[in-house]
């Protein structure tokens, strides 16, 4: 049974020190097989997510919260002309992909860096498209992570973030909210800290159904999915007006 979401367990500090130490554990240990597995097993869902992002020759692009590795791995296979960074907060996990990608030979496209998402270490305007796989839900100040997103990109730069939605509240818990539950936001909250940063979702894509045959088909390792009342959706956003 899930522990009770007391007030320490909501408090920003501790939802990242847990959520690191979750993905240190889950993903420190990876291998790289257990990498390109993963490209493989996702590409049903990351394939979408790049189209959306109309990615062009020469496009500088971030990958917030990077993990292992995965997104910016598909990435430099199909766009070997870009120029990639990934930022993720578990240094065991970017170890993983530090190895992976020197050992496929992708150190001149992919950067990684240990940062926070609200906190993001990089100039103003730098970014072409910004990317996201199923990471906005674990930041606990959203509206922060949203105004550093508007920072960094572009004005006719692309975001394009895939994530849970819940449709109701979901329960209050330490341990989901590491596993991508707790912090889920509805889509109106999706909304609200767009438009507050200066942004605007301008298209979207349901991959509900394709998610749970993912899971349920052992290819994603996110049974916590089906078992509450969540959707998964693309969103592309851009500048407001």
């Amino acid at each position: 049974m899930a522990d009770k979401c007391n007030k320490k367990c909501r408090e920003p500090e501790v939802i990242k020190r847990d959520t690191v130490e979750y993905y240190d554990e889950r993903f420190g240990k990876f291998s790289q097989e257990d990498v390109l597995g993963r490209c493989t097993n996702l590409k049903r869902i990351m394939d979408p997510l790049i189209d959306f992002a109309s990615i062009k020759s020469g496009d500088v692009i971030l990958d917030l919260g990077c993990g292992p590795g995965t997104l910016l791995i598909s990435l430099a296979d199909k766009f070997r002309d870009t120029k990639s960074y990934g930022v993720d907060l578990s240094q065991r996990t970017l170890e993983v992909a530090s190895k992976t990608i020197f050992n496929l030979g992708l150190n001149d496209v992919i950067t990684l860096k240990d940062g926070d998402i609200e906190d993001l270490p990089f100039p103003d305007d730098y970014f072409d498209v910004i990317l996201s796989q199923a990471v906005i839900n674990l930041i606990p100040n959203k509206k922060k992570a949203f105004e550093e997103i508007a920072r960094v990109i572009k004005a006719d730069g692309r975001i394009v973030i895939s994530d849970c939605i819940k449709k109701a509240e979901v329960e209050k818990s330490s341990e989901l909210w590491s596993k991508c539950i707790t912090g889920a936001p509805s889509m109106d909250e999706f909304e609200t800290y767009a438009s507050d940063a200066g942004l605007k979702i301008q298209k979207t894509l349901d991959l509900t159904k394709d998610t749970r045959d993912l899971i349920e088909n052992k290819l994603w390792n996110w049974p916590e999915f089906l078992e509450y009342d969540l959707k998964y959706y693309i969103l592309k956003i851009g500048i407001n007006g």
